[in-house]
């Protein structure tokens, strides 16, 4: 794979998949692209995703775990993140 938008896409996606387990890699450029703010985000809501190789970069192992029962978790990002979506 050598598509951010597509790695981003898929490890939110394939984190809710129910019973799976996915292994996301890419390209040697796209392993050189840091991960690190949707990880975290995504296991904030309960993904359990893990770094393969270097901390941050893909490729991740991607599992399903189930989530609470009560639905979709709160995730605060940070400033920085924020700022990149301000509408004007």
């Amino acid at each position: 794979m050598a598509s951010g938008t597509a790695m981003r896409f898929l490890t939110a996606y394939w984190s809710i998949q129910p019973n799976s387990t996915h292994i996301l890699t890419g390209t040697e450029r796209m392993k050189q692209r840091p991960i690190k703010v949707l990880v975290d985000s995504l296991r904030t809501l309960g993904a359990d995703i893990e770094y393969m190789e270097k901390e941050g970069y893909p490729p991740l192992n991607i599992k399903w775990k189930r989530h609470s029962k009560r639905g979709y978790g709160y995730y605060a990002s940070p400033m920085s993140v924020r700022n990149m979506f301000r509408h004007y």
